[in-house]
């Protein structure tokens, strides 16, 4: 009868799922979902005062090693553009530069190397001018031609000096693997983000980041783990590491997180703590997909499922 218990939870939970109107949903179904998905995540070592040319060099570099590793999607962390930045200059009006003339070249260019190599890619997140401003974006290219572009929602201290502004909408992506976000660093830390997310019931999340100290990374670090119990899903986080004569301080190690429940690893998969490394994984999402359904420990179906709305009392 776990076949009917599992039907009977998901049909409830489509006919109680309701779209937020903050909430973007893109599509590049094609087939059935993959069975698993291995995923490289670059602990990248971010240099300072590179040119455009030796950047993309470095990070076609790190795409061509995931691919010959056969990762299906590889993942970078975040602001890993201000590998451009001199940060003995002025920094504001260099990362004003690289919104305006440098973050198109670089979204085609991942682009490009989504097609060529055939893998996913996450470019890390970018500084992109908007009509609106100065926003700090992730970009996911797929090898089928899809980019989906996810606008950090929740500024950090330095981004508000910088006058940078947060992003306006949570994208939920169709990817081949399965019902996919991106969270960017402080974004993971949010319960706002996270009971959206509770509707959409994704697969994988996606967590691109930059910390500078051993809090910072425990910050979002431990809410990652909590995000892969709450909808019982994998959780991917990456950041940066030390690289060529940086002087900007990097806390930074690659995770991979998964529910706590049967068949499940009960610590999570990491990457040697500031080191530049690629952390390789395959996630089983076929077992995902079956413990989900099957779980009573899936937080999302009693969120859903509840008939009896909870109340809050001050005493």
């Amino acid at each position: 009868m776990r076949w009917l218990k599992a039907l009977i939870i998901l049909t409830i939970a489509n006919l109680a799922h309701a779209q937020n109107s903050c909430v973007d949903t893109f599509s590049s179904k094609t087939k059935a979902p993959m069975k698993e998905l291995k995923v490289a995540a670059v602990q990248y070592p971010l240099a300072e005062g590179s040119t455009p040319a030796a950047f993309l060099a470095k990070v076609a570099q790190y795409i061509k090693d995931a691919k010959s590793n056969g990762s299906d999607l590889v993942v970078f962390p975040e602001l890993i553009t201000t590998e451009l930045v001199d940060w003995h200059k002025a920094d504001i009006p260099q990362l004003e530069a690289i919104a305006k003339d440098f973050t198109p070249k670089y979204i085609e260019f991942i682009e490009q190397q989504a097609k060529t190599q055939n893998i996913a890619i996450l470019g890390g997140t970018t500084p992109r001018l908007t009509e609106d401003g100065i926003v700090n974006t992730a970009i996911l290219a797929l090898p089928n031609g899809k980019t989906v572009l996810q606008d950090k929602l929740f500024l950090t201290p330095d981004e508000k000096v910088w006058g940078w502004e947060g992003g306006t909408k949570l994208n939920i992506v169709d990817a081949p693997w399965g019902k996919t976000a991106i969270l960017i660093c402080f974004d993971c830390e949010f319960p706002v983000v996270s009971n959206m997310l509770a509707k959409e019931r994704p697969e994988v999340l996606l967590v691109p980041s930059w910390t500078s100290t051993e809090s910072g990374l425990n910050r979002v670090d431990f809410t990652a783990r909590a995000r892969a119990v709450e909808h019982y899903a994998y959780v991917i986080k990456t950041g940066t590491v030390q690289g060529d004569n940086a002087t900007q301080p990097h806390f930074g190690q690659a995770s991979f997180h998964t529910p706590q429940d049967k068949g499940f690893a009960t610590k999570p998969q990491e990457g040697e703590l500031n080191k530049a490394q690629i952390l390789y994984g395959t996630l089983d999402l076929e077992h995902l997909r079956t413990r989900k359904a099957e779980s009573g420990y899936y937080p999302g179906n009693e969120q859903n499922l509840r008939t009896k709305p909870l109340t809050l009392e001050r005493n």
